[in-house]
């Protein structure tokens, strides 16, 4: 009784917490699956727990009780067979489809026209609430690395609106698949619950330089296109002191990872044999912010799903997630004619300070404000796969601007998404 009392207790201290964290809806779900697990395991015991008990009771019992033991033990597992069997029906007759399956649960959600947005956040909740705000009348779907702290997490979705849907978090980890493999389930849940045409891959400290009609407007002229970046690769940017190959020691070697995770010593990724890329892949550099189309979703996840091999590569390359997308969607062998729909282009501001190119572009200040207005007002892309010059047209983003960069938000807002 003590036990049960205590159950209770927590319960009721940690629902509120628990409710304002997920949401009444998806509560509503949790709870649900909690109570299909707490049924499946009493009828998954057939009550021989008890008889179990009696028996071994009696003289002689010993035998008997082993033998309902194993009966009891190949019920269960034959009732949990069958109800996985048939899960995906009954879960979608009882509107737990997706929840169950994890990567699908989600909270709020609604139906818009134009583009969706995925935002891919790790610290600073402020910022995240105000590019939400920016982004409102849009589709959004956030996804939280998990190592961030909840009181940040939870403050980074307060009050969300309807149309903003918080994806389960996943661990993720600089240069790691885990980058890749966020934005792969973000993609995932998007294709399957939304009809949007496109939708952006922003991070959390990306903001947008015109305003939601704006951006309807534009990519409504883009349908059945992408624009991401695509660099020939090796891509001497990617040199590095001990490694002028533009960027080849990255994929040429087997990383040591660990759940996703690229494993250091000190400061030195560890390698081992040297390897091929999976045939059918031509490689390119990108970058991890990209405009899909919703067709070209699909057929990444489905060469994705139909190449395992893929996923062993790149979940053992260092930096996948400027490789490995750009890659498969530009090899017509894997996409087919989706390759040709790819366009070379990068919609986004980023000041990579003069000299040689830095691993990282700079935080935005005030300074910033008169190369982003000439950006934002530069001449909009025109519709070609490749373009003689990428940088010189109209930049929908701009990154990495925090939320101590406060001036600078408002100046955009006031000035540019007008």
């Amino acid at each position: 009784m003590i036990v049960w009392a205590g159950q209770v207790i927590v319960t009721a201290l940690c629902t509120p917490i628990v409710t304002r964290l997920l949401g009444p809806p998806r509560f509503g779900t949790v709870a649900a699956c909690i109570a299909v697990m707490q049924v499946l395991v009493t009828i998954g015991g057939a009550g021989l727990q008890t008889a179990v008990q009696w028996r071994y009771a009696q003289p002689d019992g010993e035998c008997a009780a082993r033998r309902l033991i194993t009966l009891a033990t190949g019920v269960s597992a034959l009732v949990f067979v069958i109800v996985n069997a048939i899960g995906p029906w009954w879960c979608r007759r009882r509107a737990l489809r997706g929840d169950l399956g994890g990567a699908g649960a989600i909270i709020g959600g609604g139906v818009t026209e134009g583009p969706s947005v995925i935002v891919l956040a790790h610290d600073d909740a402020a910022k995240v609430r105000r590019l939400l705000g920016a982004l409102r009348g849009l589709e959004v779907l956030v996804h939280c690395d998990r190592r961030t702290p909840l009181p940040v997490f939870a403050e980074m979705v307060r009050d969300h609106g309807p149309l903003v849907r918080v994806l389960p978090r996943l661990a993720t980890h600089v240069a790691s698949w885990s980058l890749v493999d966020a934005e792969l389930r973000a993609l995932r849940v998007w294709l399957e619950t939304s009809r949007a045409e496109h939708v952006v891959v922003l991070s959390g400290a990306c903001y947008p330089l015109v305003s939601v009609d704006e951006l309807r407007d534009e990519l409504a002229a883009w349908n059945g296109f992408s624009r991401l970046r695509l660099d020939a690769f090796p891509h001497p940017a990617w040199d590095t002191p001990r490694n002028r190959d533009g960027g080849l020691w990255r994929v040429r070697r087997r990383f040591v990872t660990y759940r996703g995770r690229v494993i250091y010593l000190g400061a030195v990724p560890l390698r081992t044999f040297k390897r091929r890329p999976p045939r059918g892949i031509g490689l390119r550099a990108s970058s991890q912010w990209k405009v899909y189309s919703r067709g070209h979703v699909a057929a990444l996840l489905r060469a994705l799903d139909e190449h395992p091999e893929f996923v062993r590569f790149w979940r053992t390359t260092l930096v996948p997630d400027e490789l490995c997308i750009a890659s498969i969607l530009t090899s017509p062998e894997l996409v087919g004619e989706v390759a040709e729909q790819v366009c070379d282009d990068l919609p986004w501001y980023l000041d990579w300070g003069p000299g040689p190119r830095r691993d990282h572009p700079s935080w935005l200040t005030i300074d910033d404000l008169p190369a982003l207005e000439a950006a934002r007002r530069a001449p909009p892309r025109p519709l070609e796969r490749v373009v003689a010059d990428r940088d010189g047209y109209r930049k929908l983003f701009a990154r990495k601007i925090a939320s101590s960069a406060g001036e600078l938000l408002d100046a955009i807002d006031a000035e540019l998404r007008v």
